[in-house]
């Protein structure tokens, strides 16, 4: 017989996304002003993208959102991912994805963390991201009885109106296939450290200015 609840698991170098729930911010307000945006058809992706990548200037409500979302991260990486380290957020953009289309799988090169906040959205909606890695792809393709977080390559997160995910900005991901009838909005923004980070000839400086 096998004592399973002898076994200990550790995990390993893992990753994760944090998920916060309905943040403290006027949804409503936000997704009017989102709409005014001037956005722009990425040619190498089905969705739209806001022409500017500081929407955090053009509306109070952004601007309000900007400082919220620097808050929460600085938080998550400090409290829960335990960096002694406060965050800067750099840029902030909107996408706008049409009935029936996602986006490509992608990343955020040249940030440490990213997060996206969905200022609409219900479950019956179903809107969607995918997390992805290619840990498994020199692996052997091996039979999975029960997907858990050690053996998938892929991870897929239902969201909501007023959530906010964080994760680090290498990680890929993708707008899965929006199958409401109406546009699908959300903000995403990417972070790097703030200040002095690094030790001896691997010090450097982040100076951010807006």
């Amino acid at each position: 017989m096998i004592e399973r609840n002898k076994a200990k698991v550790q995990a390993l170098f893992p990753d994760a996304y944090v998920l916060y729930e309905d943040i403290d911010v006027d949804h409503d307000k936000i997704l009017d002003d989102v709409k005014k945006l001037n956005f722009k058809e990425l040619k190498d992706q089905p969705t739209y993208m806001t022409k500017s990548i500081k929407i955090f200037k053009d509306f109070k409500s952004l601007k309000k959102l900007k400082n919220l979302l620097e808050k929460i991260t600085t938080d998550c990486v400090r409290n829960i991912m335990g960096y002694d380290v406060d965050v800067s957020l750099i840029n902030m953009w909107a996408t706008k994805t049409a009935p029936k289309c996602g986006s490509g799988m992608h990343n955020h090169r040249n940030f440490w963390y990213t997060c996206v906040y969905y200022p609409h959205g219900s479950i019956e909606d179903n809107f969607a991201i995918e997390f992805s890695t290619y840990k498994y792809q020199n692996c052997m393709s091996v039979p999975v009885s029960n997907y858990t977080q050690f053996n998938s390559s892929a991870w897929t997160h239902v969201v909501k109106r007023g959530n906010l995910l964080i994760f680090p900005a290498n990680i890929l991901h993708q707008i899965l296939m929006n199958n409401s009838k109406n546009f699908r909005y959300s903000i995403a923004a990417t972070f790097l450290p703030k200040g002095e980070i690094g030790e001896h000839d691997g010090k450097i400086q982040f100076n951010i200015k807006e």
